[in-house]
């Protein structure tokens, strides 16, 4: 069957981009230990945070295995019991961590663009993000996603009405029975066509516009400001060196494109299916590429740091390069070798047997 067929193909690719994840976000943190600036300060800690952040949702993505699906007036993420270990009460509340992630992905992000316009501006605010006030600042992601993860399991866990509205489309789409499945989505009309305005959907409406509107506002607001400084950090008159300029641009530009790969990857594929539920248009099979991207995320964010940033870039470069630079200097010192024992011999040769030689090499 084509969608028993799509469900173990994204399993395969979540294994995949898990691993990845791992291995580039590992390559990453230790590149912060090792290749860091000087000038960074406590900047590495906020970019350790981001790397662990990103491997966890790997990881409960691999464990939860979401799969997004839009259906008429819904749109909810559901896990196959069949492609995970979870029983149905700790795989609901794994997806509800898994929204948890989700909230929190923007807040993080919004956090660092705070502190490049404070370092970039010379704002005496950066005193904030030294010593104890640090994980303060690290801790208000996780409330946001602690909200989301919050309201997700209450608002939009598994509903009667949802789930006979989505019976016989899950049959159709993925031959699974509701009972195969554990779901989190919101529901925003009845049964008879009408918009409900229960709490719950008022809850999750408002909940999900305050995080995520908070979040890009924040982003777009410090992130202008960060690029307005560092335009006049580029002026001649600034008394700062042409390396800590640069230094600058470099991790406002890794930043940048650490945030539009959430934004494309994530948030604009589930905001559009989302805006469908609430058109009362689904996106059927489309919705499920959602779930590949959103795997994708966490897997090649950690890129723009090591390729923008000079002294990752420099350091990743030097590490491959080691192994090649090792075989010349063998291959080298090998030869030098060969050739001494060449002239050597070349010497001995033409001495003749019993011969004597004078002081001058000649023979006698």
């Amino acid at each position: 069957m084509i969608e028993s067929t799509w469900l173990q193909f994204q399993y395969h690719v979540l294994t995949a981009f898990v691993l990845l994840s791992l291995f580039c976000n590992g390559i990453l943190m230790i590149l912060i230990q090792l290749k860091s600036p000087k000038q960074l300060g406590t900047y590495k800690y906020l970019m350790n945070f981001i790397s662990i952040f990103e491997i966890c949702y790997s990881i409960v993505d691999y464990i939860v295995v979401p799969v997004m699906h839009s259906y008429g007036s819904s749109f909810f993420i559901m896990t196959p019991l069949t492609h995970t270990f979870l029983n149905k009460q700790n795989a609901l509340i794994m997806q509800a961590v898994w929204c948890g992630f989700f909230g929190s992905s923007m807040a993080i992000f919004g956090i660092h663009f705070i502190y490049r316009y404070l370092a970039v501006s010379g704002n005496s605010y950066i005193s904030t993000f030294n010593g104890p006030t640090l994980i303060l600042w690290m801790l208000m992601p996780i409330i946001n996603g602690f909200i989301w993860g919050t309201v997700a399991l209450i608002c939009c866990g598994p509903k009667d009405v949802l789930t006979n509205y989505i019976r016989n489309n899950l049959m159709e789409t993925f031959g699974l029975s509701v009972d195969e499945v554990v779901y989190i989505g919101p529901y925003f009309f009845d049964e008879n066509g009408k918009f409900l305005l229960d709490w719950d959907v008022l809850i999750t409406l408002f909940g999900a516009s305050l995080i995520m509107g908070s979040s890009l506002c924040t982003i777009f607001y410090f992130g202008w400001k960060c690029y307005k400084a560092l335009s006049d950090l580029q002026s001649l008159s600034s008394g700062y060196s042409p390396q800590y300029r640069a230094l600058q641009r470099q991790f406002f530009a890794a930043l940048v494109c650490q945030t539009v790969i959430p934004i494309s990857l994530m948030h604009f594929p589930l905001l559009i299916s989302y805006s469908g539920a609430l058109l009362n248009r689904g996106f059927g099979r489309l919705s499920n590429l959602a779930s590949i991207t959103i795997a994708f995320y966490p897997a090649i964010d950690p890129l723009p740091s090591i390729l923008i940033i000079k002294n990752y870039r420099e350091g990743v470069k030097n590490f491959c390069l080691a192994p090649i630079q090792c075989c010349i200097k063998l291959k080298k010192k090998y030869s030098s070798k060969v050739a001494n024992v060449e002239v050597s011999d070349r010497r001995s040769s033409s001495i003749p047997e019993n011969g004597v030689t004078s002081v001058w090499g000649e023979v006698l």
